[in-house]
């Protein structure tokens, strides 16, 4: 099972928020980082084990495709909770879809990378564990859009 942790401002849009509450879909307020953080312990905690959480460690999509800064919340649940971290690169729905975009540009190719998992414990600190998984994730895209 996957859910998907989402912005609040997608749960304001009237087709989509009854869906996605109905799959279990993660609402979090970016804006509000520590209630971000307790969205997804409550998450967890409903969820349970068996479920896993998609969670854009950008947060948003990039303009230009860019790598951009991690947000952290995440990487708390996970390293709290002891769950390990797949990291997955994706590149190129910029072209499909660009940031801010409403219309899907048919044939656009997206490149995705499933890299290997990284266990939150082999980190002693917060900053070590993104900076790991952002350094897999990294290494999987173009040399042109990594940070």
């Amino acid at each position: 099972s996957l859910r998907m942790v989402a912005k609040k401002e997608i749960f304001r849009i009237p087709f989509m928020a009854g869906a996605m509450r109905a799959a279990g879909f993660v609402e979090i307020d970016r804006k509000d980082p520590a209630s971000a953080i307790r969205a997804l312990k409550l998450a967890y905690t409903q969820l349970g084990e068996a479920v896993s959480l998609w969670i854009a460690p950008e947060g948003t999509r990039s303009k230009t495709g860019r790598l951009g800064k991690f947000k952290k919340g995440g990487f708390h649940l996970a390293k709290e909770a002891g769950m390990r971290i797949l990291p997955i690169a994706i590149d190129g729905t910029r072209f499909a879809l660009p940031a801010g975009g409403v219309t899907v540009t048919r044939g656009a190719v997206a490149r995705v990378t499933i890299l290997p998992p990284i266990d939150p414990k082999a980190y002693a600190g917060l900053s070590d564990l993104v900076a790991a998984v952002r350094s897999a994730i990294s290494s999987a895209l173009p040399e042109s859009i990594r940070d």
